[in-house]
């Protein structure tokens, strides 16, 4: 019982002074110092379940994604290429595009992909990603 040391309390005055006032106050000291020490306790489990809160929600979202991902890319049927990336594949082709200009085809294949296909956004990227293949570069 390491509250009962001499920081809080002379142990002797006890035993020098048996008197009920005396023993009230010494008790009173150590039910403070107690409730302080289950506040404290309290706090620092409070603290530690939210964290773990968080991090098990984290971890249990993006196992989520993980396998809505698996599921998706199990019911997507392969898409049939279009002449953009034929012509990426194909060596000399390829170099009518500058890497911009891929990089930003790409970029946009992907989101619009990741897009509900009735969506007007994916609509309007598909046009975006064809007007840029028809460009002259």
């Amino acid at each position: 019982m390491s509250y009962l040391n001499d920081e809080f309390f002379n142990k002797s005055e006890l035993f020098e002074e048996f008197s009920m006032s005396k023993i009230t106050e010494v008790l009173v000291k150590v039910s403070d110092v107690l409730g302080l020490s289950a506040e404290i306790n309290q706090q620092v489990q409070t603290n530690m379940n939210k964290k773990l809160s968080i991090q098990q929600k984290e971890f249990i979202l993006r196992e989520k994604v993980k396998v809505l991902q698996e599921e998706l890319s199990n019911i997507n049927v392969p898409i049939n290429e279009d002449d953009y990336s034929r012509d990426l594949k194909d060596k000399v082709k390829n170099k009518i595009y500058p890497d911009s200009v891929k990089k930003l085809i790409s970029e946009e294949n992907k989101r619009s992909s990741e897009m509900m296909p009735v969506s007007p956004e994916a609509s309007i990227s598909k046009t975006y990603v064809a007007n840029l293949k028809k460009l002259p570069w």
